[in-house]
Parts: structure tokens; sequence; C-alpha cells
């Protein structure tokens, strides 16, 4: 086993004690009583350290937001330029949710072996390559395969970014929001030394395939992120098509991802007061009522409004569901388990896109909404099915 990912610096945050946490033991016993009260030059220095880290984890979550937003924004043109239909172009789902399972799949060796920094900078390399590769507008069949070199640098980022601040002491809910707001600046984020527990890679992988909760978790990320992506990638040729909007019809893409991006804090005060579970059911509500409207209603602005709204509603989602992940699973087990629930959500944003591209190839694009309706409404019923209960004992 490699060292902890924290650093014993970016563990002490919130006040330093006079005498550190042993290494090695559960990072909730303190040895000394607090001073809150004359902050040292190494909590300055430690604070300081912990902004900069958490603005460089956002840093990460806004690019990853940049990226799939683009993609769906731009589903026209790669018709137009590769001379390619529905069924086609959706590939690039399909070949980034095999990256994306790669990734998720090599993430807890490589954590163990080169560590959580290490595992970032891997991630971002095959993010550069990807760009790089088609930016020399390459053949359509190597300008897919670029999107699974760019799935693998996703899920290993995704996995380190997301267990990190799941597994934060305090507030991680709210740091999720606002990672969040990155996807689509600061506290102590250093992650609480975890106990060596002496199991292997291959013990960590059979208590994962063996925790229902990690399941019921993966399939939910599987059909909410599935979901959101089909939004995101199809709603600007289904206004293009069946509303008649013209090229600026890009414009309601990025007010669906605007929705995305400022729901979590906007909301935050109504899921901390309802609470996870009942704020996910009223939330769908709401966005199963706006996709109704968008399939009942023929006008363009109303249609556009309520895409908006939709992502709004559907913005604490994703930060709701890790940040519940970090609750209800053991710590030891989280940064697998997020690996683990962030693939099946990619596997979904392929799925659940491609079957949508598929059904309008034979049936027409106005198959969207009543698709979108039964797939939030498939979300609930998982939903319902998620543990409530407090985290395991480590």
């Amino acid at each position: 086993m490699t060292e902890p990912i924290a650093s014993s610096s970016a563990m002490e945050l919130e006040c330093i004690p006079r005498t550190s946490i042993k290494p090695g033991l559960d990072d909730t016993v303190q040895t000394t009583v607090m001073d809150t009260t004359n902050p040292t030059p190494s909590l300055s220095l430690s604070r300081r350290r912990a902004h900069i880290q958490f603005t460089a984890l956002w840093w990460n979550k806004f690019l990853k937001g940049w990226n799939d937003g683009s993609s769906g924004a731009l589903l026209p043109r790669m018709q137009t330029v590769y001379n390619v239909n529905y069924v086609v172009v959706s590939l690039i789902f399909i070949m980034a949710c095999v990256g994306f399972v790669i990734g998720a799949l090599i993430n807890v060796p490589l954590m163990d072996r080169i560590g959580f920094g290490k595992v970032l900078v891997v991630g971002a390399l095959c993010q550069a390559a990807m760009y790089a590769l088609q930016s020399a507008a390459l053949p359509f069949p190597v300008f897919v395969t670029t999107f699974a070199i760019n799935g693998i640098g996703m899920a290993l980022q995704d996995a380190q970014v997301t267990s990190y601040v799941a597994s934060l002491r305090n507030n991680s809910q709210l740091k999720m929001m606002i990672l969040q707001v990155g996807y689509v600046c600061f506290a102590e984020i250093g992650e609480p030394q975890q106990e060596h527990t002496g199991r292997n890679d291959d013990s960590k992988f059979r208590q994962l395939l063996r925790t229902r909760t990690v399941h019921l978790l993966g399939l939910f990320s599987l059909v909410y992120v599935g979901t959101e992506v089909t939004i995101g990638g199809w709603i600007v040729t289904f206004i293009q098509r069946v509303r008649e909007g013209g090229p600026s019809s890009g414009y309601i893409s990025s007010g669906f991802f605007a929705g995305l991006t400022i729901g979590p804090l906007v909301l935050l005060w109504v899921t901390e007061k309802l609470g996870n579970h009942p704020a996910f059911y009223l939330y769908s509500v709401i966005a199963i009522g706006l996709e109704l409207v968008i399939w009942f209603v023929p006008s363009l602005i109303a249609d556009g409004v309520a895409v908006a709204l939709v992502g709004l509603v559907l913005g604490p989602t994703y930060p709701l569901l890790m940040s519940h992940a970090g609750r209800v699973l053991p710590q030891w087990l989280l940064s697998g388990a997020v690996g683990w629930i962030a693939g099946l959500g990619q596997a979904g944003s392929a799925l659940f896109p491609f079957m949508t591209g598929a059904v309008a190839n034979a049936a027409g694009i106005d198959t969207m909404p009543p698709l979108l309706v039964g797939f939030l409404s498939l979300s609930v019923g998982l939903w319902a099915l998620v543990p409530k209960g407090p985290r395991r004992a480590d």
C-alpha cells in the first residue's frame, strides 16, 4: 500500500492542534485541545494550500463540463462534416463509455501504486492527447476512437476528485455542490488520513462487488447520467428538426448546462431543509412536468425555458448522489466505489443517448421527450431503493 492520498499539511485545515494527529490513527482521535483563537503561520499556510488545491479540483470539473457540454451542441456539425446518421454519430457516446469503463477498472490499482496526484496527471495527459488528435481533423473512425482516450482520462480524474471531496469531515455536500458548479472557493479539502486496513487490491474488488449499496448507487448513476447526457446531447437536434429552430438553437443547450451549473447552489437550501431523498423526489417531479411541456407545447421559446429549468432542478442530483455515497459507504472503499459508480454513470451516458439516437433514426427525433419522461421515472424508482442510513464503521 502507498501512503494515504491526503498529506498531513492538507489535513490541518480548520484549526491546528498543538501536537499533530498520530499517523495511522483514525482522524477523529485528537490528542490535544484545538486552539481556535490564535492561528499559527502553519495554519495560514495550510489554508492557502487548501484553497489552491480545491480551486484545482474545481477547474478539473469545469473542464469536464466544458467537454460534455460541447459534444451535444456539435452533433449536427459532426453529422454534416462526416455525413453520418443519428446512429453512427452516437458512437461518440459509446467510445467515451468504453474509455470511461477502462479508466474505472484501472483506477484502484493505479491509485494504490502511484497515488492521488500522479493519477490526476495521467488523466490530464489522456485528455490532452484526445484534444490534440481531434484538432487534426482525422477521419471519422479515428475521430470517434479519441473519445475513448478522453474517457479514460475523465474516469481517472472524476474518481479521484469526487471521492476526495465526498470523504471530507465537514460540509462535504456543500463542497460537492461547488464542484458541480465547476462542472457546468473555499474551505478545507484535506481528506482524513485513512487507517491502514491491510486489504489488498483483490479484497477491495471483492468487497466492492459484494456491496449492494454500491450497485444500487451505480444503477441510479447509470440512469441519471444517461438522462442528463441525452438531454444535453440531443436537445439541439430536437429543437432544430422538430421546433424548426435556427443555428442559434445551440444556446438552448447552453441554457440547460447553465441550469446544471447554478442549480446546486440555488437549491442548496431546499436540499438541506428537505433532506437528500425528499429533495430528489421533488426535483424529479418538477423535471418530469417540464419534460411534458417540451413534449406537448410546440413553442420554441417555451421549450427553451423549460430545458433551462430542467437543468436547474437536475443540477443538485449528481453532487447529492456522491455526497450520499460518502455517508453510506465505508471510508476505505470510497475511492473504488466512486470510480465504479461514475463508471456506470458513464456507461449510461453512452447507452441512453445511443438508444435515443437509434429510436430517432427509426421513428424520428420527436420521440425524445417521451423517452426522457420514462428515463426520469426510472431514476425515481431506483432512488427509492437506495439506503438512507449512515456510513458503516470503517
